[in-house]
């Protein structure tokens, strides 16, 4: 958590407002908010990545001029096979898997906010 702060703080403090700093914030979120939420159950840390990463490339194929629909396919991809694996493997309920892509994804939509 601590390394995804820093480097979100240096990457906004070298007045570059690329997407990469967009991401950065958004994985410092999304480690914050699956860190509180694990108090009260146990959400997917891996459906907490993929659901950021599916919508950062959403975000990022229809903002940018060099987002593309492979990129979008791809996340869509991975984030069904990963989420499928965490069901087939038993580790995690739906409720875990469902709330762990809709935070990622919040906590991501939020920081393309910024």
């Amino acid at each position: 958590m601590v390394f995804y702060f820093w480097s979100w703080f240096v990457f906004k403090n070298l007045d570059n407002s690329s997407v990469a700093t967009h991401f950065l914030l958004g994985t410092f979120l999304a480690i914050c908010a699956a860190w509180m939420c694990n108090i009260y159950y146990k959400i997917s840390m891996h459906a907490v990545g993929v659901g950021g990463l599916f919508m950062f490339f959403l975000l990022f194929s229809f903002s940018d001029p060099y987002g593309s629909g492979l990129y979008l396919s791809l996340a869509t991809l991975i984030t069904g096979v990963i989420c499928t694996s965490r069901f087939i493997v038993s580790d995690h309920s739906a409720f875990d898997i469902y709330t762990g892509l809709i935070a990622g994804a919040a906590m991501q939509w939020i920081a393309w906010q910024f």
